[in-house]
């Protein structure tokens, strides 16, 4: 993911559905939270644990940021 904001952000948890880190057989590699700088890209990996969930399945990945002030 890319922050292309003008300010830097925070993503405090990573959730795949209503579950964090794992959900509906995929799992968020090193699922814990990080700051992106304004054009900084962070990596974020996306494993498949079990094959037979993929029938018509649709997932939402959702990133929760949080806007820090700066002092």
């Amino acid at each position: 993911m890319r922050n292309t904001g003008p300010l830097p952000i925070y993503v405090d948890k990573m959730m795949i559905g209503s579950a964090e880190c794992e959900g509906y057989g995929f799992k968020i590699i090193d699922c814990m939270s990080f700051d992106l700088l304004p054009n900084e890209s962070h990596k974020v990996d996306i494993m498949l644990v079990y094959i037979d969930v993929l029938c018509d399945l649709w997932l939402n990945v959702h990133f929760l940021p949080v806007i820090r002030q700066q002092l």
